[in-house]
C-alpha cells in the first residue's frame, strides 16, 4: 500500500514543494526471492538476490517514509533553474523484491521553453 501526498506553491519568481510517500511493508513476496535464488546461485554465477532475506529480517514489518523537495527560480517565463532532492531522509528501501532505491540524491534542472 502507498500513501502519497504532493503540495507546490509559488511565491514571485520561486516555485517551491515537496511530496512524502509512505510505502506499507510487503507481507509477501515470491518464495524463490528468498529460497530459491540462493540454491541457484552456485549454477547461474550471480549474486543477484544474496542479501535479500536478511534485508528482510532486519527491516521486518517496517515500512517506509520518503521525502522529497523542490525549489525552482523562474528567470523568465521560459527559463527556470530548479534544485530536486529526492529522499531527503536517506532511507534504505525497496520497491520491489531486490530492487534497492536511490540513496538521497540532488539534482539541478535548467528548463528552457521555446
Amino acid at each position: 500500500h502507498n500513501f502519497k501526498i504532493d503540495i507546490q506553491s509559488s511565491w514571485k519568481k520561486l516555485d517551491f514543494g515537496g511530496s512524502l510517500i509512505f510505502t506499507s511493508w510487503q507481507e509477501n513476496i515470491d518464495r524463490f526471492f528468498v529460497d530459491g535464488a540462493i540454491a541457484l546461485e552456485p549454477f547461474i554465477r550471480t549474486q543477484a538476490f544474496s542479501g535479500l532475506k536478511e534485508w528482510r529480517e532486519r527491516f521486518n514489518g517496517r515500512g517506509t517514509t520518503q521525502i522529497d523537495l523542490r525549489v525552482a527560480y523562474n528567470f523568465t517565463p521560459t527559463l527556470k533553474l530548479a534544485v530536486i532532492a529526492k529522499n531527503i531522509l536517506n532511507m534504505e528501501y525497496m520497491e520491489r523484491p531486490a530492487e534497492l532505491q536511490d540513496p538521497t540524491n540532488i539534482v539541478f534542472q535548467f528548463n528552457w521553453q521555446f
